[in-house]
Order: structure tokens, then C-alpha cells, then sequence
């Protein structure tokens, strides 16, 4: 008896659920969003038509007098966004920024102009919203090309859509032309200097800036790493003064002992200026002797022309 008037009371239930919804089901957007795969192409078909490309729009087959052929998309990630790229044009695409009508606007092929979309998930039978920023993916006969962009959001047989797989792609040209877009060549240069100021080096990097840094080393942003690169610079630039000060003990001068070769410090030559300062001494033309590979290159010359003693530094 209470198993029978259990099942009465679902029963009940159900059938003012379906009053309530008009006899259909409800539609409401789900958290979940259509997560493309890299390497296919898909088309995108809604109740009103096929989207397509022709003369450098978007088209649906809802205008077919506006409309090119069914078409293969890709939806090419980059830098957490998400763009839609048609295959056969080589192209991404954008809102026209002068509706038609309305707030009506046509989706513009282009590599110069390009601008995300979201895709999110629904319970209905023709499961995906198609968004760009505040704009809605809708198809309508009474469009120029079939689909454009438009601020009408309520869900209905205008902009939902099916996303079917439709084949291989390969996104390499597509993220090139994405990297090419959002990055611009860009150069840093700074001066690296110790604790007391002293000159270390100068430093130039050249890379990519934009929405994503590419090929750029870690110290691109300076001031992130000023102080670890400091500290490097203070422990090696000590390195070099005691290799230095070793080579030339060892050698009994700045030739190399055995290749008769004139060697350098590693340090730059304004360091060891303000080394030698600090100690009172000013000597530009020792500096010279000391950084100017033109002067006594070699200890004792090995060279087949030229006057040897002339050459030879120990003369």
C-alpha cells in the first residue's frame, strides 16, 4: 500500500514537472564547457543551418543566398583562450565592430584582428553556446550572412549548436600565427653593478613580450632576480680577481706559459679600474697594457712574418 502511493505521488510529481516546463525539457547552462582536441577540425551545426565561410565572413545556411559550404573548424588554444579558425581560409575571426542592425554584427575572417570565444555546455539536444565577450553566436534567416554576433542571449533554436569531429588537423600554422599576433619583439638592457656600485656588465636580452613570453631567459624581468644575480656577480667577479692573480704568478706575467698567448681578465675593464683605484692607484695606460689585445699579443712571437723580436712582448 505505501510502495503503491509512493509511486502515485512521483507519478504526480513528474507530470507537474512537465506542465511547468510546457511539455519540454528546460534548458539550463551547465558549468561544464566543450573541451576541443588540438589535432581534429569539427563542424558547427545548428536547428537553422551549417556554419560555413564565404568572401571572408562566417555564414550559416540559414541565409542561403549568403552562405558558403558546410565548413571545418578548429578551436585552437593559446595562452588560456580559446579561438575559432577556419581550416580551408587559413583564418580567425572577430566581431565587425558597426552592427547592421541592432546590436547585430557580422563574424569577420582575419589574422589581423583576432578575438576569443567560449563555448559552454547546456542539457539540450544541440548541447553548445557559442559566446564572444558579451555577444551570442545567433543564427537567423533575416541575418546577411546567416549567423552574426548579438546580444539576444536568451537560449533557444538560434544559438544552439552542434560540435561534431570532422577530421585531422594540425595546429601548428594556427599557433604561429596566434604567437606572431599577441607578441612583440622586445629588447632589455641593465647594468649589473656590485654592492658599492662598481660596474659588473651590461646586459642585453631580446625576446618576445605580449600576452605570452617566449623564448626569453629566466632574468628577462631584472627585477625579479636582481638580488640572486648580484650576489652571482659578487662571488664571481672574486673568483676572477684570485684566478687572475694566480694565472700571473703561475706564468711569471699575462703571457700563458707555454702558448706564449697574452690572457685577459674575466672581470670588465671598469671593475678593475675601481679595484686599482681603491688601492690609489691611476694608471690608464697599465689598463691598457693589461686589457688592449693589440698590445704585446704574444710573449714571445711564433709568427712566420713580421719582425719576431718587435713582436716578441719580453723585448
Amino acid at each position: 500500500m505505501i510502495l503503491k502511493m509512493r509511486k502515485k505521488c512521483q507519478l504526480m510529481l513528474l507530470a507537474l514537472g512537465l506542465l511547468m516546463s510546457n511539455g519540454t525539457m528546460l534548458v539550463s547552462a551547465q558549468s561544464a564547457t566543450f573541451v576541443p582536441a588540438s589535432d581534429k577540425s569539427y563542424t558547427i551545426s545548428g536547428q537553422r543551418g551549417d556554419f560555413g565561410t564565404k568572401n571572408g565572413f562566417l555564414t550559416s545556411t540559414a541565409t542561403p543566398s549568403a552562405a558558403g559550404p558546410k565548413g571545418k573548424f578548429a578551436f585552437v588554444a593559446y595562452d588560456e583562450k580559446l579561438y575559432l579558425y577556419s581550416v580551408a581560409d587559413k583564418m580567425f575571426m572577430y566581431r565587425d565592430k558597426t552592427p547592421y542592425r541592432d546590436t547585430w554584427c557580422n563574424v569577420v575572417l582575419s589574422n589581423e584582428i583576432i578575438e576569443p570565444i567560449e563555448i559552454t555546455t547546456t542539457n539540450n539536444a544541440y548541447p553548445y553556446y557559442l559566446t564572444s565577450g558579451d555577444y551570442v553566436f545567433n543564427t537567423y534567416s533575416g541575418t546577411q550572412k546567416g549567423v552574426c554576433l548579438s546580444q539576444w542571449t536568451k537560449q533557444d533554436a538560434g544559438n544552439l549548436y552542434k560540435i561534431e569531429e570532422a577530421g585531422d588537423f594540425d595546429p601548428a600554422e594556427a599557433l604561429a600565427t596566434l604567437t606572431d599576433h599577441f607578441s612583440t619583439d622586445a629588447t632589455v638592457t641593465y647594468n649589473v653593478r656590485d654592492v658599492e656600485g662598481h660596474l659588473l656588465e651590461t646586459q642585453t636580452l631580446k625576446g618576445k613580450s605580449g600576452s605570452v613570453v617566449t623564448a626569453v631567459p629566466a632574468d628577462f624581468v631584472f627585477a625579479e632576480v636582481a638580488k640572486l644575480k648580484l650576489m652571482y656577480a659578487v662571488l664571481t667577479i672574486v673568483g676572477v680577481v684570485l684566478i687572475a692573480a694566480a694565472l700571473l704568478f703561475f706564468s711569471n706575467g699575462m703571457h700563458h706559459h707555454y702558448a706564449e698567448d697574452k690572457f685577459f681578465p674575466a672581470c670588465p675593464k671598469e671593475y678593475f679600474a675601481d679595484l686599482l683605484k681603491a688601492a690609489g692607484i691611476e694608471d690608464e695606460d697599465l689598463l691598457d697594457i693589461i686589457y688592449n689585445p693589440e698590445r704585446y699579443p704574444q710573449r714571445r712571437s711564433t709568427e712566420t712574418s713580421g719582425d719576431i723580436v718587435k713582436q716578441s712582448a719580453v723585448n
